[in-house]
């Protein structure tokens, strides 16, 4: 059985994330966006969640690739690149994505259990990442 991975809506299938500044503006797309109504709101969710999944996924890979050859300088390279100078990059668009949800009109309008879980995350998050960002800065 062959699991088919979802054909991306939002960002280019065969993006690949050398740098950060590749990603940048799909960061920038998200937190430039208007979101005047219900379905601009769930398009920005389907968007920023396939955002999140494809740094992750690609962050697993590099990490799964580099544990498997560990005599391979550049898996280990492409792996510490993600986490030294990709992931710092990331983590104050992320905070700025999430105040965005936080304070968009449209939380209430999606009262189902996978929509809360996934708000509360980021409620979670907004209120985690200024400590963080204090203590490491």
């Amino acid at each position: 059985m062959k699991i088919q991975k979802a054909a991306r809506q939002f960002l280019p299938e065969d993006l690949a994330i050398t740098e950060f500044k590749v990603i940048a503006p799909f960061f920038q797309d998200l937190l430039q966006r208007s979101i005047l109504t219900l379905q601009d709101f769930d398009k920005w969710l389907k968007d920023r969640s396939e955002l999140d999944a494809v740094l992750e996924e690609d962050l697993a890979w590099r990490y799964i690739r580099m544990s498997i050859n560990t005599q391979d300088e550049l898996l280990r390279e492409a792996y510490t690149i993600f986490v030294t100078q990709i992931q710092p990059e990331l983590a104050p668009l992320e905070d700025q994505l999430n105040q965005k949800l936080m304070a968009l009109p449209f939380l209430d309008h999606r009262k189902d259990s996978a929509h809360q879980i996934y708000f509360k995350d980021f409620a979670i998050k907004g209120t985690l990442y200024p400590l963080v960002d204090r203590k490491y800065a």
